[in-house]
């Protein structure tokens, strides 16, 4: 985002809303703090979920955890996901580095065998260490059958970080 030229209020008048968030973006982009680029991964085959206990299910990629992050929001999906079977109970949690969000979020499959669906989540990660960080999805699984994504699944991750 480049620098605005907002537009000036003239001499005794009061500073529109506007005028207030311009000047704000100017110095969010001045300080040279936005977020990076989503991350976004699509498997090369089938990718399942563990048949049992916890294990990592993908591997999104890195990101770069600025120096003053401890904490960040993430918004992820999976898209074009499915079950293998009739009935999956697996949830998921996404990890930055070795930091864990603290939501562990069921997957809700449709309950029909190969029926694709997609799953936003959004959650918040603590105790962040900083610099270079890999981005996974780690699956517990329950009961019933796994969860797939294929060469036609995709998943994103966006992230705001915090102090």
């Amino acid at each position: 985002m480049g620098i605005m030229t907002p537009t000036q209020p003239a001499v005794g008048d009061l500073a529109t809303a506007a005028w207030a968030d311009e000047v704000a973006q100017d110095i969010v982009s001045l300080a040279g703090e936005a977020a990076p680029a989503p991350l976004l991964f699509t498997p090369g085959g089938n990718t399942d979920t563990p048949g049992a206990g916890t294990a990592t299910w993908v591997t999104l990629g890195n990101i770069t955890v600025p120096t003053w992050a401890t904490k960040c929001n993430v918004i992820y999906t999976c898209n074009g996901i499915y079950d293998t079977g009739t009935t999956s109970n697996v949830s998921a949690v996404i990890k930055v580095g070795s930091a864990a969000g603290g939501l562990s979020k069921r997957i809700d499959a449709p309950g029909v065998a190969n029926q694709r669906f997609h799953m936003p989540i959004t959650d918040r990660v603590t105790g962040l260490s900083t610099g270079s960080q890999s981005v996974t999805i780690s699956a517990t699984f329950s009961s019933g059958s796994v969860v797939r994504a294929d060469a036609t699944s995709f998943f994103t991750a966006q992230f705001t970080f915090q102090p």
